[in-house]
């Protein structure tokens, strides 16, 4: 019915060669700064002389493993934990782990850096007052660049892969819009076909029969099971998801996650999220977002290019 274009593993790619080339060359530039920063001496004198290259080399080891373990902890609390549904968790796990512990790496590798390859004492130079503060706000910067990052990438993926189906374009009654599902659904072997073609909902003291496509999806709340119409008005059913599930035409309705069952007609778009999780617009609106895990994605997908 619709189809899409996923480039998420060129995308990978793409992404951890900038990634290696952003850490070469920050950490270059990094250890030069600090090198320089305090110092009279002109740049090309400095260039002339021997120990500006130890210096800038022996520097840029240590920003370099600095900023592979900041990008490795940001990318490892991304697949955990995203900012945007977890942030005072992923914030405060963010400034433990990709601030201060490399705060004090940054103290352990200089103290090795001075005593074992320049041969001073550091505890007698100008690093504690002068280069220790801007150490620490370029961890801060790097940090930043993550943070920024991510938010990009989730920006290009949100804009590139938001999908529109043909449901939100024609604004057709649900009736309608059902149609093209009951034409294909005709076509099929009746061997293939499920049992359950109505829902028996009360309204007040009357038990009325409800075929099943009016019905745009099944969904938990609060432990108790409700399905909701497409005229939008919601019932309380007394049956478990799973045995719904089982009942039903799997080429009508999906079952997204573990509290909610959907109609196709039901959908309206869905976009990509972080690690191959995908969310799911409905109509009528859901109460809570419908997140579909990245395991269940690809079985959503060709759900839905029918």
């Amino acid at each position: 019915m619709f189809f899409y274009k996923n480039e998420a593993s060129l995308s990978a790619s793409r992404e951890k060669r900038t990634d290696l080339w952003v850490k070469v060359i920050g950490s270059f530039l990094a250890s030069h700064f600090i090198e320089i920063l305090g110092r009279e001496e002109s740049l090309f004198y400095l260039l002339l002389q021997k120990f500006y290259y130890i210096d800038v080399l022996s520097g840029f080891c240590i920003a370099f493993v600095l900023w592979e373990i900041i990008s490795r902890v940001s990318r490892y609390l991304d697949r955990r934990l995203a900012w945007e549904e977890q942030t005072l968790q992923r914030a405060l796990l963010q400034i433990t782990f990709g601030v201060f512990i490399p705060s004090v790496l940054v103290h352990v590798l200089t103290y090795l850096q001075f005593t074992y390859i320049i041969g001073q004492e550091m505890s007698k130079t100008t690093w504690y007052t002068n280069e220790l503060p801007v150490a620490v706000v370029i961890i801060l910067i790097i940090n930043s660049y993550y943070f920024t990052s991510h938010l990009y990438l989730n920006y290009q993926q949100l804009k590139q892969s938001a999908i529109l189906l043909p449901n939100q374009e024609t604004h057709k009654p649900a009736p309608e819009r059902r149609e093209p599902v009951a034409a294909k659904l005709s076509t099929e072997p009746a061997s293939v076909k499920k049992k359950r073609q109505v829902f028996i909902i009360s309204k007040g003291q009357r038990n009325i029969p409800l075929p099943v496509e009016e019905i745009a999806y099944f969904f938990t709340k609060d432990e108790n099971n409700f399905l909701r119409t497409f005229a939008n008005e919601t019932f309380l059913i007394d049956e478990s998801l799973e045995d719904i599930y089982s009942h039903v035409d799997e080429q009508l309705f999906f079952r997204a996650n573990r509290q909610t069952i959907i109609n196709f007609n039901a959908c309206t778009y869905f976009s990509y999220l972080d690690h191959g999780k995908l969310q799911v617009a409905l109509q009528p609106d859901t109460d809570e977002a419908v997140i579909i895990s990245q395991k269940r994605s690809p079985l959503f997908k060709e759900w839905v290019r029918r």
